[in-house]
Parts: C-alpha cells; sequence; structure tokens
C-alpha cells in the first residue's frame, strides 16, 4: 500500500464533504426521494459533465464506421479500382478506430473520477451520522452495510449513466440512418425496441422493492456475523456455536433467495435488450426483402447493429441504476434518522452556585417516548463530590449517566454542568479500548502499572520501564525522550511515546498473511477447482454447453448473410428470400434461448449453490476457530471477509463469468466470419495471440494486486467504524468524534488509491485493445484494398471487426474481472485453510446426552497458555501454574481472586476454550473421561455455562428464539422460567413470546437474568429427559445486578441447580459465603482453598484479606 502514489488533491474526503455540506439541508431531504442524489448532483456537477463533450466525440466516430463500410463496399464493387481512393480508405480507418480509442478512455477517465468522489462523500457522510445519531435510532449494522454494500451497489449503478443518453442519442440516429436506406421497413425494429421499452418499464416497477430488500437481508446478516464475531467467546461459552451457525446461515440462503428475485429481474431486462440486437434485424430483413443487395444487406446490419447493441446495455443499466437510487435512498434515510441533541447547558461564567458540578431541575428522562423511566428528578452534585447511584435492576440508575451525558432521545427538564466545556469523563460498563496505539488509548508512560488487554484477556502487564526491558511493547519509538517517565510532571509532557496495542492487529492475522499473499499468484488453478468443486460439475457443465449455443448461434447468422447476399446476385436463386429470412430469425430465436439458459445457469443456480457453500465454510471455520485467533484477527478483517468478498461471490464474480464466456465465444465466431474475406489475414492471429497475452499478463499482475489492496484497504475502515460505534457514548463524553471524523477521512482516502488506480488500469487496457482492432481494421482494410476481395465477405468481415473491439476488450477485461473476483473466493479459500481448527483428531469422544451426570471434576497439575507454542528453550508465558483441585459430585466451589489472577482461565479450560501445555493435557478429568479426547462442541452443550458477557440473536428475533436458540422447549417452560428470573413483566409489556425484540432495551443487568434464565431452560429441559444431575459454570453473572437481584440468582441455583456441580467465579465475596467451597487465586494459581466462612475468620488467609479489604471499603 505504501507503494502506491497518493491521488490529487480534487479527491480528498474532506475537502468533498465540506462541498457537500453546503448543499445538504436535512430538512430539505425529509420528503424528496431523491434529495440525496441532488444534492450530490450539485456537488460534483463539473466531475459530472466534463464526460460529455468525449463522449459526444465517440459517437461520432462510431457512426462513421457504417459510412466507412457503405463506401468500402461500394468502391471494391466497381470494377475498376482508384489506388488513391483506397489509400484513403486505408487512412480513413486508423482515423476512425484511432479516434474511437482516445474519446473512449477519456470519457471513462473522467467519469471514473466521479465514481470516486461519490464513494469518498457518502463513506464519510455515513460516518459523521453514525456518530452524530442519538443513540438508538439507527442500526448501526445497517450503517455498515451501507458502507460495504450499498456504497458498492451504487458504483456499479452509476457506471454507465453517460451511456444512457449517448445511446438514446444513437439510437435515434442509426434509426434515421436506417429509415433513409430501407424506408418503412425500419419500423419493424423501431416497434419491437417499442415493445421492449413498454416491458422494461414493468419491471422496472419491481426493481427497487426487490433491491431493498435484497439488501436489507445482507444488512440482517452481516451485522449478525459481526456481533458473532465479536461475541465468539461467549457464544462458545454459552454451548451456542451450533445453533448461532445454523441461524446465520439460514439469513445466508435467505439472502440468496432475495438477492434471486432482483437478478430474475435483471436477467429479464438483459434479454429484452438483446432482443432488438437479435430478433430486430430478422424482422427488419422479412419486411425489406426486394429492396436488398449486398452492400445495403451489411450497411443496414450496421446501423441496426448501432441502433439496437446500445440498447442491450441500457436495458441491463436500467435496473442497476434503479438499484443504486434504491441504496441512495437507504442512505438517505439512515441520514434522515433523529441527530442526538444535547440538551445540556455549559455554566460559561462562574456563578454563586460555582461549586456546583451538576445541577438536574425537573428532569424526566427515557428511552422511549410513551415510557418514562425517570420522573422529576431534582438533585445537586458538587464539585469534587463522589456521589453513587444505587437501585434495583432496571431501576434506571445507568439511564442517569447517560441523561447527564445528554444521551438520552426522551430528555425533558434542565441539566446545567458547572463546568466550562460540555466534555466529561465516562467509564462505560463495558471498557472500551479501539485499534491503535497505547497512547490513543491512555497515555501509558504517566501510568503507575499497565494492563494490555486483548478482547478479555490480558496479555502483558507491568510497569512501563518493566514492559519496555522485556520487549512487551517492542512497538514503542525509543527514539522519543524517556527522561521524564515516572515523574509526576509525566503528565505535563507535550512529548508521550507512540505505543502501538494489541488489542488486535490493524492489518490481516499473521496467520492468514502466508495464505492470502499465495492467493495474490496469477493463474492459481487450486481456486478454479475450489471454485467448481463448490458449483458442482453438472452444473458447471451445462455453463459450458450453454455458452457454446451461443457462440455459434451469434456468429453463424453473419455467415447465412453472406450465402443469401451471393444467392442474390445469381441470376437463377437456389432459394426465395423468405427461405434465407425464415432460417435466419430462426438462429437468432436460438442465441436467444441459450442465452437465457446461461443466464439462468449463472446469474441465478450457480450464485445460489456457490454463495451458501463458500459462506457455509467459512462460517464453520470461524465456528471452528480456536479463541486466540478472535484475540489475534482484527474483527474487520473478518467481517470484510463475509461482507466484501461474499459480496464479490454474489455480484462481481458471475457478471464476469456470464461476460467473458459471452465474449469468448462471440470473439471466436468473429475471427472466423473475418477469416472468410482474406485467408491472409490468418497470418496476424498468432501475433494477435501473443500480443493479447502479454497485454493481459501485463495487466493482470497490476490489476489483480490492486483489486486485493481494494479489498484489504476495507478492512480498517469497517474495524474503525465497529470500533466507533462501540464506544460512541465514551468517544462524545470525551469529545474524541472530530478526531474519528478525521481518522475515518484519512482510511477513505488510503481505500480510495486501489478503487481508483484499478478503475484506471483497466481503463489503460481497454485503450490498448483499441487501438489493437485499430491496426486489425488497417489490416483487413489494407488487405480488402489489395486484393479486391468480395463485397459480401468484406462486408461480413468487417461487421464482424466493429464488434471485434469490444469482443476482445470483453474478454481481457471480463477474464481478468474474472481473476480479480477470484481473489475472493481465494481469500476465503485461504481462510479456511489458514486457520487450524480448535477440535483435534483426538477429540472422538462424544457424550451421551446425560452426560456429566455425575458433575465429578478433576485437575491434576494443570498448566494453560493463550501464547503461541516458543519455539527453542523459551517458556509461554502461563495463564494456569500447576492447577491441582478436586470437585465432588453436586459440590458448589466459588473461584476468588483479583483481576487477571486467573479465574476465567478456568471457566476456560473446563469449557476448552484455553488448552493445557501439552504435558498437562491427560491432567482434566470431567465425569471418567478426559476432555482430551472430547469433542468440544458436545462438551459445551452437555455443560451449562452462563457467560460474563450475554449473547442475543439480532434485533427482531423473538424473545422466545432468544431463550431458547435451539428450540428445545415448549412456550409455557419459557414463560415459567422467565417468570423465575424476574422477566416475565417485562417480555409481557412488549408483545410476548413471539414479539421482535431488541437487546439494547435490556439493562446490563436484565441481560444478565436472561442469560441466566437460558441456563435455567436448559436445566429444565434436561430434567424433563429424566436427567438430574450436571454441571453448571458461571462467569461474573452477577456483576451488573443489585444485591437483591443477586440473591434471587443464588436461590434459583440452589434451588434448580441442587443436583448439579456448580463452578462460579465472582467478585463479590459476601455471596461467595454460601458455596461449600472457595479457591483462592492469585498469578494464574490456586493459593488458598477451603471453607469461605472458615476462611473468612482465618487470621493468615489470603481470602480473609480480601473479605476484610472489601468490607472496609
Amino acid at each position: 500500500m505504501d507503494t502506491i502514489l497518493p491521488l490529487d488533491n480534487s479527491f480528498d474526503p474532506e475537502t468533498l464533504h465540506a462541498e457537500f455540506s453546503r448543499y445538504l439541508l436535512y430538512e430539505k431531504l425529509q420528503g424528496d426521494l431523491f434529495g440525496l442524489a441532488k444534492v450530490l448532483i450539485r456537488t460534483l456537477k463539473v466531475p459530472l459533465l466534463l464526460p460529455i463533450v468525449p463522449r459526444l466525440a465517440l459517437l461520432g466516430f462510431t457512426f462513421s464506421q457504417p459510412f466507412f463500410i457503405e463506401t468500402l463496399l461500394d468502391y471494391l464493387a466497381q470494377p475498376d479500382l482508384d489506388p488513391n481512393v483506397g489509400y484513403g480508405l486505408i487512412g480513413a480507418s486508423f482515423l476512425i478506430f484511432s479516434g474511437i480509442a482516445v474519446s473512449a478512455a477519456l470519457s471513462w477517465y473522467f467519469h471514473h473520477r466521479f465514481r470516486i468522489m461519490v464513494q469518498s462523500i457518502l463513506v464519510l457522510e455515513i460516518f459523521i451520522k453514525a456518530t452524530t445519531a442519538r443513540v438508538g435510532a439507527t442500526d448501526h449494522n445497517a450503517a455498515l452495510t451501507l458502507m460495504g454494500t450499498d456504497i458498492e451497489r451504487i458504483r456499479m449503478g452509476f457506471r454507465h449513466v453517460h451511456e444512457i443518453w449517448a445511446s438514446m442519442i444513437q439510437v435515434a440516429l442509426a434509426a434515421w440512418m436506417l429509415y433513409r436506406r430501407l424506408g418503412i421497413a425500419f419500423v419493424a425494429a423501431i416497434g419491437l425496441v417499442v415493445v421492449c421499452f413498454i416491458c422494461l418499464a414493468v419491471l422496472v416497477n419491481f426493481t427497487g422493492d426487490s433491491q431493498k430488500a435484497w439488501m436489507s437481508r445482507v444488512q440482517l446478516r452481516v451485522g449478525l456475523t459481526a456481533s458473532v464475531i465479536g461475541g465468539m467467546k461467549s457464544i462458545k461459552i454459552s454451548g451456542l456455536s451450533g445453533a448461532v451457525r445454523e441461524y446465520v446461515q439460514k439469513l445466508r440462503v435467505e439472502e440468496l433467495a432475495a438477492g434471486s428475485r432482483y437478478r430474475r429481474i435483471y436477467i429479464a431486462s438483459a434479454i429484452l435488450g438483446y432482443l432488438p440486437l437479435l430478433i430486430g434485424p430478422a424482422l427488419t430483413f422479412a419486411f425489406a426483402q426486394g429492396s436488398l443487395d449486398t452492400s445495403r444487406v451489411f450497411t443496414s446490419l450496421s446501423f441496426l447493429g448501432l441502433m439496437t447493441a446500445p440498447l442491450a446495455l441500457v436495458f441491463q443499466s436500467v435496473p442497476e441504476i434503479v438499484s443504486a437510487f434504491a441504496c441512495l435512498a437507504r442512505i438517505q434515510t439512515f441520514m434522515e434518522c433523529e441527530t442526538r441533541k444535547d440538551v445540556r447547558q455549559v455554566l460559561m461564567e462562574r456563578t454563586d452556585s460555582s461549586h456546583l458540578a451538576v445541577v438536574v431541575k425537573n428532569g424526566n428522562y427515557g428511552w422511549e417516548p410513551d415510557k418514562v423511566v425517570l420522573r422529576d428528578v431534582n438533585l445537586s452534585l458538587a464539585r469534587g463530590s463522589l456521589n453513587m447511584v444505587i437501585g434495583p435492576v432496571a431501576s434506571g440508575k445507568s439511564t442517569i449517566c447517560k441523561a447527564l451525558l445528554g444521551e438520552l432521545p426522551v430528555s425533558e427538564g434542565d441539566i446545567k454542568l458547572g463546568v466550562r466545556s460540555s466534555h466529561v469523563g465516562y467509564c462505560d460498563q463495558t471498557a472500551y479500548l479501539f485499534n491503535g496505539s497505547i497512547k490513543d488509548n491512555i497515555h501509558l508512560p504517566a501510568a503507575d502499572h499497565i494492563i494490555a488487554i486483548g478482547n478479555g484477556i490480558i496479555e502483558v502487564q507491568g510497569t512501563f520501564e518493566q514492559m519496555m526491558t522485556s520487549k512487551a511493547l517492542s512497538h514503542y519509538n525509543p527514539s522519543k525522550n524517556l527522561a521524564h517517565i515516572g515523574s509526576k510532571s509525566s503528565f505535563e509532557s507535550p512529548q508521550i511515546p507512540q505505543v502501538q496495542v494489541s488489542v488486535s492487529p490493524t492489518t490481516k492475522s499473521e496467520a492468514l498473511a502466508p495464505k492470502i499473499d499465495a492467493a495474490r499468484q496469477i493463474g492459481d488453478r487450486s481456486v478454479y477447482k475450489h471454485w467448481i468443486k463448490n458449483m458442482g460439475i453438472p452444473l458447471a457443465s451445462s455453463i459450458g454447453i450453454f455458452a457454446a449455443l451461443w457462440g455459434f448461434f451469434i456468429s453463424f447468422p453473419t455467415v447465412w448473410l453472406t450465402f443469401w447476399t451471393e444467392d442474390m446476385k445469381s441470376v437463377n436463386p437456389t432459394h426465395s428470400n423468405a427461405y434465407y429470412v425464415a432460417i435466419y430469425g430462426s438462429l437468432q430465436a436460438c442465441a436467444t434461448a441459450s442465452l437465457l439458459l446461461l443466464g439462468i445457469t449463472i446469474l441465478i443456480s450457480s450464485i445460489k449453490k456457490v454463495g451458501a457453500n463458500m459462506h457455509g465454510s467459512a462460517l464453520q471455520t470461524l465456528v471452528q476457530a480456536p479463541l486466540a485467533f478472535f484475540t489475534n484477527t482484527d474483527t474487520g478483517v473478518t467481517t470484510n471477509l463475509f461482507s466484501q468478498d461474499l459480496n464479490l461471490i454474489d455480484t462481481e464474480l458471475p457478471d464476469a463469468t456470464i461476460s467473458l464466456l459471452l465474449s469468448l465465444t462471440t470473439a471466436v465466431g468473429q475471427v472466423a466470419v473475418m477469416l472468410m474475406s482474406s485467408a491472409y489475414l490468418a497470418i496476424s492471429y498468432p501475433f494477435l495471440a501473443i500480443l493479447l497475452y502479454v497485454v493481459q499478463r501485463f495487466y493482470l499482475r497490476t490489476s489483480r494486486q490492486l483489486r486485493l489492496l481494494d479489498l484489504e484497504s476495507k478492512s480498517p475502515l469497517y474495524t474503525h467504524f465497529l470500533d466507533t460505534v462501540r464506544g460512541i457514548t465514551t468517544l462524545r463524553s470525551f469529545g474524541f468524534t472530530s478526531e474519528d471524523i478525521r481518522k475515518n477521512a484519512r482510511l477513505t482516502k488510503s481505500n480510495q488509491r486501489p478503487s481508483y488506480l484499478l478503475l484506471m488500469v483497466q481503463e489503460w487496457l481497454s485503450c490498448v485493445l483499441n487501438v489493437v482492432v485499430m491496426v486489425m481494421a488497417v489490416i483487413l482494410t489494407t488487405l480488402a484494398v489489395q486484393l479486391h476481395s468480395k463485397s459480401g465477405f468484406a462486408g461480413a468481415s468487417l461487421y464482424s471487426l466493429l464488434g471485434l473491439g469490444e469482443s476482445l476488450a470483453g474478454i481481457v477485461l471480463s477474464w481478468t474481472k474474472l481473476e480479480t473476483s477470484l481473489g475472493a473466493i481465494a481469500r476465503l479459500k485461504a481462510f479456511g485453510e489458514a486457520v487450524t481448527p480448535e477440535d483435534t483428531d483426538e477429540e472422538t469422544i462424544i457424550p451421551p446426552q446425560e452426560w456429566p451426570e455425575h458433575g465429578t471434576v478433576a485437575i491434576n497439575g494443570v498448566s494453560a497458555t493463550y501464547s503461541k507454542p516458543c519455539e527453542g528453550e523459551c517458556m509461554p508465558r502461563l495463564a494456569l501454574r500447576d492447577i491441582r483441585v478436586t470437585i465432588n459430585p453436586g459440590e458448589k466451589v466459588a473461584i476468588c481472586g483479583r483481576t487477571g489472577s486467573g479465574k476465567s482461565s478456568m471457566i476456560a479450560l473446563l469449557l476448552k476454550l484455553l488448552d493445557p501445555v501439552a504435558e498437562t493435557a491427560d491432567n482434566t478429568i470431567m465425569d471418567g473421561i478426559s476432555l482430551r479426547k472430547l469433542d468440544r462442541m458436545a462438551l459445551r452443550q452437555r455443560i451449562i455455562a452462563v457467560p460474563q458477557e450475554s449473547v442475543f440473536l439480532p434485533d427482531g428475533s423473538t424473545f422466545q428464539a432468544n431463550l431458547d436458540p435451539n428450540n428445545a422447549s415448549t412456550a409455557e417452560e419459557c414463560r415459567d422460567v422467565l417468570g423465575a428470573v424476574g422477566l416475565w413483566e417485562f417480555v409481557a409489556e412488549h408483545g410476548g413470546l413471539e414479539a421482535g425484540m431488541s437487546s439494547g432495551t435490556l439493562s446490563a443487568g436484565q441481560r444478565q437474568l436472561y442469560s441466566v434464565g437460558r441456563a435455567l431452560l436448559r436445566q429444565r429441559v434436561r430434567a424433563r429427559q429424566s436427567i438430574r444431575g450436571g454441571i453448571l459454570l458461571l462467569d461474573e453473572v452477577s456483576s451488573s445486578v443489585d444485591v437483591q437481584t443477586e440473591r434471587r440468582m443464588q436461590e434459583i441455583i440452589k434451588k434448580e441447580f441442587e443436583n448439579y456441580t456448580v463452578v462460579a467465579v465472582s467478585h463479590r465475596l459476601d455471596m461467595v459465603m454460601d458455596f461449600d467451597r472457595v479457591l483462592v487465586m492469585d498469578t494464574g494459581e490456586i493459593v488458598e482453598t477451603g471453607n469461605p466462612i472458615e476462611l473468612a475468620e482465618a487470621v493468615e488467609s489470603r481470602f480473609g484479606d480480601l473479605v476484610r479489604a472489601m468490607r472496609k471499603q
């Protein structure tokens, strides 16, 4: 990426957005379906209009071709040929075809610049809106899809904007020219065009809705996938991996089905576009049989091509343009969502109440307009005072904090801050860390103690000097001045060193790097095999057959016209004109049928099969990946695989495939037809093939790299967006959103480079191919003039040449587009090969459903680490050290200790999320079976575990589905469980079990109660199956609930899980007193064990020290 030169300043996202903001008035967008499109046009009117002049020039050169063919054929039909006229025709062929190459290159150059500018503006605007929208007003999963799939559809839809008006001009002029040569017979083709336009107008009415339905499905799946990737640890702990995988795969299948509805409309539009091109000539010749001769046939055929060929492009482009405007409408809807309104007042001057930090008067606050959570709030908070907010679950504790931050949608009354700035320090319930330097997260050198955390795991901790000495902060720049580190004044030092933190790398994971780099190689046959394997041999064979039929039926009619015109010249024709017209029309009808079958096979059948299979394989890899993968791999990188790469497989790959097959088979036929004019032309074919191979090879080495860089450069954008929306409340409270917007602009600008340069090298290739066609045109004209070729065969050859340039460009562009699109399959294939599953070949035991009915756990000297195995004699940093403990059936054991002592690692060990070192792999026994031999997924399904962070299905899924993802219980059981945990009243108020739920409506405590309810439901289902015993693992399940709710949890555990062995991690030591035994941990070791009541009273006891420290606090 560093080797790519920066783009000029006209592409700067911040400059473009500043201009965009001048014309953007949110209130005027309301009710205007095309409001956003109008603002974009006003912003980019000059870049939008620049391609018009070269496009008009291209139109002029294009219309010169039929006149050139007519003049050449008339010249060849003369008995005496003037050599000077022949030389003039050779020069004319050079000027016409070179003019086409230059004008086309300039037109597309300006247009591609416009498309990249649109992309930059929209990406930055979506991000800015996400940072300014009020909490709950937007679906951040929607914004993620808008930034990716929707903007890609807009780029594709705007691709042929200038071709629409140019095509209309071309059709009108060609129709007039056709009328001058054939008279009223041209009405046959015009009538067919009108009928096709009427049919297209009907189809367009369904395009927008089908596109929106498709994008909504994409949005739902991508959003859920991003949540799954971020919460995989909790999903694995909960034993929901299988259920979540099936649910996400179901969403993928539904998404493909929704996309098929749009693609059927696209296929129908394409066929309507090809009908005038294929059937139009047959109808026209049928009405003009009496006035035809060789020159008139091929000149008219050229004009028919000029009239009907653009219609094929127009008819295919209209659904894409409608789709682009539908995506613009989705973005506009997102932009129209309610903006956060900060109603707080900042005291700018000192007053008598300046000793107060916060004053609230007559406050009413809530999350929904019809449901106020807090009423008549009046409070005053003094400067420097410590104030506590207490209350039961869902009583409004978090609500009052959000009110003081100005984050509530329902806010009445006055909030005054006794400071000169609205920025407030805020620590959310879930700590916010973003991908970047430690300096950006916290000023490290000024810290007394540093803990580097990666996705819930303490990776490194110690003082700054210790971590520097141990090279733990290997990315630190030693050239910075460290003399002040550790001093009191370090907070005031302007020179804070830059230190990179390994929260998760901002590039592709280390494990994936070799495989993904290998996938960049040109001509990786294994990728093609993988693609065909996922497609299936029968489907791939059908595609090849239909493509070959198309190639024959699209080319042979030109030869048939040659036979017809030669027969017309004879005194006694062999067959009537009706005979030739009927067979000509039949051949064109067969071409239409083969095109339809090819479109259905590729765009419907293959997309469904390949899309479902590739997603299923990648999802299986994701679910089976070890926990270390999620801590070491950036979430944005993995999300990109399931978003942009799958989008390529659904859109660009099938488009490139069908374009390549159509262009290739058509070009083969055209080349064969051109040989009929002069066999000498065949001499140039080997040189042409070598030239095309060299050009394609040279182009592919660049385009493939740029395409992959384009994909990879989106990963930091996704990561940054996910980081921002996850911590938007924290960012806004500290006033960091402005810097975040600038960072997004920098990432967008970085992503522009490969995107824009890829378009430029594609146009370079088109220009080169047009030059090749120009050379062939000159050669063909020279041979025809010098060798006095037959006019019929010369006409057929020149007509074929008119389309050969487009076919050659189509071959190379489609081939390279196919190669670069296959980069998505290569990345997914590399993902599946590079990520080693957490399962091993030794895990052959799948215990019965009733296991572990006793609940015995024996750990005999186990050590474990999250680090990779070290080479040589180095020792990995151990998360658990020589753990020795036996837990008896039905025993209730609590695990306590300071932060980072290894408590959660014990839970991870029992669930095989943390693997022991090789020497101790056999030392963990559960109900008589070594964990080393147990199937991991079966283990997690048999054990009931509740994670610290609750897991929910996407918004809109029912309360019952969230409570019972495996669908193993009845509605009555679900109601009873929700009543037991105190949530049934809440669920009933929101519509009952079958109502759609949003996890955002639950408080943190309610979320944990829901998780406990899920565990309770699993226990009751097991009890219904006469399974009385088992193991229950609890990882800080009461961290966000009040004492009363925690006591309810304890009562549920005592009553419902009486026969279960319970292992619970807890920081609340007063609740630990009810357990049979407590394990006290420190630095990964069990330093004390015993009865909690006895240990609490002991003088020299670690647990007693913790209890006494808690009581003092």
